[in-house]
């Protein structure tokens, strides 16, 4: 199975790093580092290096026209060279803070060939040497082309051939092209700060003049997005350069999101490098799988007893429905042959009931056959046959640590109400009716987990230290009887959108009831005497009595 993996790196002064040193390893070369202004200048020799399966030199199309017209070319050599010379002060000397490049690691995918994982690495670097508008270099690593011995230390036990990899390598600053040479130019987009990415474009006459708010002087802006948005974006389009590939096999697609970001409560894993298998890190990735494994498995029987538990729920509501749509149906029948003026509003209710059950009905059904499907890939998911679920009767102490993880995330859920990803907000044009945003709180749920948050104290005062709060929250999860006594308010907080459901039905009942209840008060036998009341409940129009709704 593909994974995703996209990790920005810088190549700077400040860690010790050199780009000739850089290229050599990534391109499995001998470089030699003639910078002059660097004593520590020498000759760097990765030629052992034998897993190199691609070495290119990518150009914006700008400075590629640019160059070909003087007949220009560049080697690998000459740019590291011009970056490291170029990287001076006025005065002569080596920038020792100078950042010399960006890298981003990507994690090809052991399902496609070679030639499929190159493209995906030269459409990616392609993509970025245009946005930033400098030079890029791509290094494709296959351990199935060799080995990387400066890597595994000549372990071959660490090599892992599904590894596939590319070191996608842009330089900080844009290369300018004058009087047929060339030099650095100003820093790319991505290494600006944030303040200036922010700030707007404003015409070269107004920088350096006083802005009229805050008196300081204008600031040349970029009028780009931020730096974490931006990161976000590049992230996206990898994810969406892999999924493309992938897509055309019909192999499971790969996602830049976080597992916060997709709402499951998993712990990620840690890239071990060049550390073994049996280190710390390797040994916490293994805990860490293990962990999400078994709440995956426990996720999956909750998802089936919690179907099985709605289709049940589903034909109660189905039968109470029937059941007063027989009573109404008594109630009108055995009014039929009086003359009343409310005939006519217990006509258009009855056509409302039946409408509302004929839509239910449906709605059952279709969610009935949504269940059965639902139930059906879970079991095949979690590997669970009919008589596999007999059996589980005698694994409850097994499943006793996944119920607590599940009242733990119930009360995590609750202290989290008031995030962006878990309330309806109005004021953005949000609502519970857009299925997007359907799984989150409105503001009528938030009122009530408020208040159940303030009687049981479960929100941290600013005063209060985390510990006291833990605890008090550690005593509640301890405590069954808070579960049992409050089931109603947790119901809510595991499906908000199933709760809306019941409560809007139980308005459209109470609403119908309504007017059966003024049915009845008036009575049929008593339409003279209202008729006489100085504050009767009919509105006279046209010498004809109506009833007031």
């Amino acid at each position: 199975m593909a994974i995703y993996r996209l990790e920005r790196k810088s190549i700077s002064r400040v860690k010790g790093h050199n780009l000739v040193a850089a290229i050599a390893y990534r391109a499995g070369l001998e470089l030699t580092d003639p910078n002059p202004l660097n004593p520590e200048a020498t000759t760097y020799d990765y030629s052992k290096k034998s897993d190199v399966a691609l070495t290119e030199i990518i150009l914006p199309d700008e400075l590629a026209a640019q160059m070909n017209g003087e007949g220009i070319t560049l080697t690998l050599p000459e740019i590291a060279n011009l970056v490291e010379k170029g990287e001076t002060t006025l005065r002569g000397k080596m920038k020792m803070g100078a950042k010399l490049a960006n890298e981003y690691v990507l994690a090809g995918s052991h399902e496609l060939s070679l030639e499929e994982n190159i493209k995906d690495f030269q459409e990616f670097a392609k993509q970025q040497a245009e946005e930033q508008g400098v030079i890029t270099m791509v290094f494709v690593h296959d351990p199935k082309q060799g080995d990387d011995i400066y890597e595994t230390g000549g372990d071959l036990t660490r090599k892992d051939e599904r590894n596939i990899h590319a070191h996608i390598v842009l330089l900080s600053r844009q290369v300018e092209l004058r009087n047929g040479k060339l030099s650095l130019g100003k820093k790319c987009d991505s290494d600006a700060s944030n303040d200036e990415r922010v700030r707007p474009v404003v015409p070269q006459n107004l920088v350096g003049e006083p802005d009229p708010v805050t008196g300081k002087p204008i600031q040349q802006g970029r009028g780009l997005c931020s730096n974490s948005e931006w990161l976000k974006g590049v992230r996206e389009s990898w994810a969406n350069i892999q999924n493309k590939s992938l897509a055309r096999h019909n192999l499971a697609l790969v996602t830049h999101k976080s597992y916060e970001e997709l709402g499951i409560d998993f712990k990620p894993g840690h890239h071990r490098g060049k550390i073994g298998k049996n280190s710390y890190l390797g040994e916490k990735n293994e805990s860490n799988y293990n962990g999400n494994r078994k709440q995956s498995k426990y996720a999956a029987d909750c998802q089936a007893d919690i179907s099985e538990q709605r289709i049940s729920d589903s034909k109660q509501r189905i039968n109470s429905h029937e059941q007063r749509t027989i009573e109404i149906d008594r109630i009108i029948a055995s009014r039929a042959g009086a003359t009343d003026p409310f005939a006519d509003a217990i006509r258009r209710s009855r056509a409302a009931r039946e409408s509302a059950v004929i839509s239910c009905d449906q709605g059952s059904e279709a969610f009935d056959r949504a269940a059965d499907d639902t139930i059906a890939a879970v079991r095949r998911l979690a590997g669970i046959s009919s008589q596999g679920i007999k059996q589980r009767e005698s694994e409850l102490a097994k499943h006793a640590q996944y119920a607590e993880n599940t009242k733990i995330n119930l009360i995590r859920k609750i202290l989290k109400r008031r995030k962006e990803e878990n309330q309806i907000r109005l004021s953005w044009g949000e609502s519970a009716d857009d299925l997007e945003h359907a799984h989150k709180f409105d503001p009528r749920q938030l009122e009530i987990l408020n208040a159940f948050a303030n009687k049981y104290q479960l929100d941290k005062s600013r005063s209060e230290p985390y510990e006291a709060a833990e605890e008090r929250q550690w005593n509640l999860v301890n405590n069954d009887d808070f579960f049992q006594d409050n089931i109603e308010v947790f119901d809510l907080v595991r499906d908000p959108k199933l709760e809306r459901e019941k409560y809007n039905a139980r308005k459209l009942s109470d609403s119908c009831q309504s007017v059966l209840s003024i049915n009845s008060d008036v009575g049929y036998g008593e339409q003279s005497r209202g008729l006489d009341e100085p504050n009767n409940k009919l509105v006279m129009g046209n010498n004809i009595p109506r009833p007031k709704f």
